[in-house]
């Protein structure tokens, strides 16, 4: 039956709305005379989320694919050792703070039986564990020490969601975790490799996941791992998934540089893109950097006489405590060492991109004339430093042992950085066979440039699944990353992030790019718990599909073609078969007659499937409760009628899904079809999915033609349309507004032009969310309102999710929105409202109460 916008708005007004625990609003007076003619209410879906800016059903599809497959039992050729140990406790004054020590970690996994054990570091959060069950987040220690728990935003945000147990152990030879005190370089050699701190995560993880009582895989209490990483951790992240994906469920690596390491991008790459950066930030850095640079090289290098060198270099921040063999060429090298390496350090920081960063500061440092080029470069390292004492050569070039055992270690990672002419440094080309030197000169390492890919066959992630990466533009090591998904690896790439800022921020300031990647994780989370039947292992599934969908939802150059195809995919074989699977399979056993199934009488889309009032199972049977998973789990999903056109497709569907789960139609046979028929699985898959929008999107437009006919509209310059149908406390048009830097609390409810509805709070408590992180018409909409007021928006597609729509499918491309919001609360950033006035019995002054002549904010008396 077509929808009209009164009928949408009715039936989005009679849906029970709560303020809070205990106010309940009465539909009575919600329409003038139109209200009584407007048709009876619908009830209202129970299977809401609360994320204006997230794709939904995705995560339920992938959800039911890890419980069918993912996670049932593997047969493994570990060699890994499970591990009994003990734990060793220091005690700290923040629980999850507390250092505490694995204590039986092997020295060498190569050798497990005759090497020994040594103490490893780490850090726990058991505060969200939830039991057995529940997911595991196993956040990697990289190349420095760790003196707390790293990413917040995982060890708290997350795993307060997902009820999670986190773990951050420290990798070996960093901070406390040294697998041998007086370590000689065949120590070294053997045993700070790439492998080796990947098997110590996995053999510390073993021991954690018994400690916990988690289960088999495939069982009630199994546990799924995430392992998480930045940088350097965040490529140990992903080699921990790909080498291990019968143990390692999922990885989230940020910014893992995976191209640097694969040897896939130009040695130049890092400092070209340095450059590029600096001159976004600042136009005009890059040609100040270049100018003040050879003005060094202009003025030191020529210098060959110890007492002049040293009476130089004072003037641009050097300690004269140099040694009689350095020569004015050396300093000036250090000079540009110096700045080229903090210049990339100080962008790997450079999030939130602000002014006050020091990024940008080191430009408006170089670019400022009125000083001299010694000034300059003093300034930068004084603002480097934080300090006015000198940089001193000597304390430069002494043994630091994290620098020297992350030299050792890139031995083996062989990351390969020059610069080219493109920089704003002079050109320095890589020379492998110098970094080959300085490895066999200091560890006794042969460096072989082929490590890394005979090890772990890095360059091939075509079969490593589950696997999220994301990056940042404001990072130089941008161009080493992935710039898109492929195969089962999703890139989402930040255009205001910077070095792993995902993981490691969580700010009232963050953009609202990375917001979204926090949002979305958050409303998952906020979903599953209020989701009770769904408790233990589906939990976990959420945690392992979350960063599918942020990747999905958030990246705004993913192919859109990819995103229909795989969205709207698994929606036919998940979908589809859950409202059908189980009386398609219950034929099959009964009748054997399996040629049946794909031989129902043809019937319209409307009709395909029969309505049954109540479970055809036995009350307090087994066969009920199983019956009520599927039925929960198809609730979540959603109908799946408009891309199947008859009850025979439909069964098909069904059986297709049915024979792969349970391993009727063998492996061979499963490659062989999808191979001859895939091309046109693809084109049946787009050619319904396009219908599907050109349809919503012919709807929705002449929709909210319709709704700019009502009485009392508004509609703003972005062609959202605003229909304020009840006013707050202070009147029409008076109370608090929001600003686009406001958070707020608010119940919505939407759906599309056919009265679908695809999200909702009405079931549950109100959201609070800042209006930077929503849709844009959303958000324009909401600035328009007054603290109370309850509205109808609806949103074109332009100003909600375009053309591509959600990559769940629940929102079509082309998709007008139509949404019922109260606002509730202006929480933050709010203009306007009237004077608040207390009473000598601490009360608030009402307008219909004795003022005791009292004045308001305009001067006039309170009446």
């Amino acid at each position: 039956m077509k929808s009209t916008y009164g009928s949408i708005l009715s039936d989005l007004w009679c849906s029970d709305v709560q303020e809070d625990d205990e106010k309940s609003y009465d539909s009575s007076s919600a329409f003038s005379s139109d209200s009584s003619s407007v048709g009876s209410c619908f009830e209202s879906s129970s299977n809401g989320t609360h994320g204006i800016t997230l794709s939904i059903g995705m995560g339920f599809c992938w959800a039911f694919l890890a419980l069918l497959f993912a996670f049932t039992d593997t047969a493994t050729d570990s060699t890994v050792l499970q591990p009994t140990a003990t734990v060793e406790l220091v005690s700290a004054t923040n629980p999850i703070d507390q250092t505490k020590y694995f204590t039986q970690q092997l020295i060498d996994h190569d050798h497990p039986d005759t090497s020994g054990t040594f103490r490893q570091r780490y850090y726990e959060n058991l505060n969200y564990w939830k039991g057995p069950g529940y997911p595991i987040f196993l956040i990697l220690g990289g190349e420095g020490p760790l003196e707390r728990i790293l990413y917040p935003f995982v060890s708290e945000v997350l795993a307060e969601r997902f009820g999670a147990a986190t773990f951050n152990p420290e990798h070996r030879y960093f901070g406390e975790s040294f697998p041998v005190q007086n370590f000689t370089t065949q120590d070294i050699r053997q045993q700070l490799t790439p492998r080796q701190a990947v098997q110590d995560y996995l053999y510390f993880f073993q021991f954690k996941r018994e400690e916990l009582g988690c289960g088999p895989r495939g069982s009630a209490t199994y546990c799924p791992v995430m392992s998480v990483g930045g940088s350097y951790a965040g490529l140990l992240s992903v080699l921990l998934r790909k080498s291990y994906p019968d143990m390692i469920d999922m990885a989230y690596a940020a910014s893992p540089c995976l191209f640097l390491f694969q040897h896939a991008s130009s040695p130049y790459a890092y400092y070209d893109y340095i450059t590029q950066v600096a001159d976004r930030v600042s136009q005009g850095c890059s040609d100040a950097v270049r100018t003040v640079v050879a003005q060094v090289q202009a003025d030191l290098e020529p210098i060959t006489h110890h007492g002049e060198l040293t009476a130089k270099v004072t003037n641009y921040g050097i300690c004269p405590d140099l040694s009689k063999d350095v020569l004015g060429a050396d300093v000036a090298r250090e000079i540009i060492s110096y700045t080229s390496s903090n210049f990339g350090n100080t962008l790997m920081d450079y999030y939130p991109p602000d002014p006050e960063r020091q990024f940008f500061q080191g430009c408006s440092i170089f670019e400022n004339t009125q000083k001299s080029v010694a000034e300059r470069i003093k300034e930068y390292i004084e603002m480097i430093s934080g300090s006015s004492e000198c940089h001193s050569m000597s304390s430069a070039t002494d043994d630091d042992d994290d620098d020297d055992l992350w030299g050792a270690l890139c031995c083996y990672l062989v990351p390969m950085i020059g610069k080219s002419e493109e920089s704003m440094w002079p050109p320095h080309p890589y020379i492998l066979e110098e970094d080959a030197d300085y490895c066999r000169n200091n560890f006794d390492i042969l460096m072989d440039p082929d490590y890394m890919e005979k090890e772990f066959a890095l360059s091939d992630l075509t079969n490593t699944t589950r696997l999220v990466l994301t990056n940042g533009k404001n990072d130089g090591w941008y161009p080493t990353s992935y710039p898109e998904s492929f195969a089962d690896v999703f890139v989402l790439t930040m255009e205001n992030g910077a070095h792993h800022s995902d993981l490691t921020h969580q700010l009232q300031e963050d953009t609202p790019d990375v917001q979204l990647v926090h949002s979305q994780v958050a409303q998952l989370g906020v979903r599953r718990q209020k989701s009770k039947d769904n408790r233990k292992a589906s939990t976990a599934q959420f945690l392992i599909v979350f960063a599918i969908e942020t990747v999905f939802a958030s990246n705004k150059d993913f192919n859109p073609l990819f995103v229909m195809l795989f969205s709207q995919l698994s929606l036919i074989l998940i979908c589809a078969a859950l409202p059908a699977a189980t009386h398609a399979f219950n034929v099959n056993l009964s009748t054997r007659k399996e040629h049946r199934l794909c031989l129902a009488e043809e019937s319209s889309t409307t009709e395909m499937v029969a309505n049954i009032d109540k479970s055809p199972y036995e009350a307090g049977s087994h066969e009920e409760l199983v019956y009520a998973l599927g039925v929960n789990l198809a609730r979540q999903l959603g109908d799946v009628r408009p891309l199947v056109e008859n009850s025979a497709e439909l069964t098909c569907v069904a059986k297709g899904l049915l024979d792969t789960v349970i391993g009727r139609l063998a492996d061979e046979g499963q490659r062989e079809l999808l191979q001859r028929r895939g091309g046109e699985l693809n084109d049946l898959i787009t050619q319904r999915a396009n219908a599907i929008k050109e349809r919503m999107e012919s709807a929705g437009r002449e929709m909210l033609e319709e709704m700019k006919k009502t009485e009392g509209v508004e509609v703003l310059d972005s062609g959202v349309v605003l229909h304020v149908f009840e006013y707050g406390p202070e009147g029409k048009g008076n109370g608090i507004r929001p600003t686009k830097s406001s958070t707020v609390k608010i119940h919505y409810h939407g759906t599309l032009a056919d009265g679908t509805i695809f999200d909702t709070t009405l079931t549950g408590d109100p959201v609070v969310f800042p209006l930077a992180g929503v849709i844009p018409g959303w958000r324009d909409g909401v600035l328009k309102m007054h603290q109370g007021e309850t509205a109808m928006m609806g949103i074109p597609p332009e100003q909600g999710y375009g053309e591509m729509g959600t990559p769940d499918g629940r929102i079509p491309g082309g998709s007008t929105l139509f949404f019922k919001i109260q606002l509730l609360e202006v929480m933050s950033a709010g203009i306007g409202g009237g004077p608040t006035l207390l009473g000598a019995d601490g009360k608030k002054l009402e307008k219909n109460r004795v003022g005791g002549g009292l004045l308001g904010a305009d001067g006039k008396p309170l009446a």
